[in-house]
């Protein structure tokens, strides 16, 4: 909605503001600054609103398309293989407090710092890792992802490819719980 016509909006802030002239009668006996005051709130209102996707009544919704995109970013940077990337990508992809399921790592806890230590590990044990996305499937809060993980774990220095199940639930356009399916038993993250 961030490119909503100007119509539309218009039509919006009309219905969020008593201001609709400049008569007197018309601003519920407010003075023309407090009117413009109250128009100008309604304004960034309304565009907050369409910046966050919160729909019509209150709900925040984000696209199925904006969470496989934010999930595409969260596993290309993990194949930048840079912590300092990670890092950031962590903090703006993963909710404060988040659940993840996993299968090889079952401790693993959910805040963002929790997967930074993660990757940190992973990297430590798998530095040349890369993350090859087969299959994405979203629908609702939902998005369903298939991978493949290359890469040599430090220990044994011979390549190795397996593959990775996650479903990601997100809330609010970040990432709040990841169940984790893996076909490696000696790699863990």
């Amino acid at each position: 909605m961030m490119g909503a016509c100007p119509g539309m909006m218009m039509s919006r802030l009309r219905a969020a503001s008593p201001a609709k002239t400049g008569r007197p009668s018309d601003r519920g006996g407010m003075t023309y600054r407090e009117s413009h005051l109250h128009l100008t709130q309604a304004m960034v209102r309304v565009r907050h609103e369409e910046m966050l996707g919160r729909t019509g009544g209150g709900a925040y919704h984000v696209s199925t398309e904006a969470n496989k995109a934010t999930l595409r970013r969260w596993l290309g940077a993990l194949n930048t293989r840079n912590m300092s990337t990670i890092d950031a990508a962590a903090d703006e992809i993963f909710a404060t407090v988040s659940v993840i399921h996993n299968s090889t790592n079952p401790e693993l806890a959910g805040s963002p710092e929790d997967v930074k230590q993660a990757m940190c590990a992973l990297l430590k044990n798998m530095p040349d890792v890369h993350i090859a996305v087969e299959d994405m499937i979203a629908e609702g809060d939902k998005v369903a992802c298939r991978k493949v993980v290359h890469g040599a774990p430090a220990s044994e220095g011979k390549p190795v490819s397996f593959f990775k199940l996650a479903m990601y639930r997100f809330a609010g356009g970040k990432i709040a719980e990841v169940w984790d399916l893996s076909a490696a038993a000696n790699v863990r993250y």
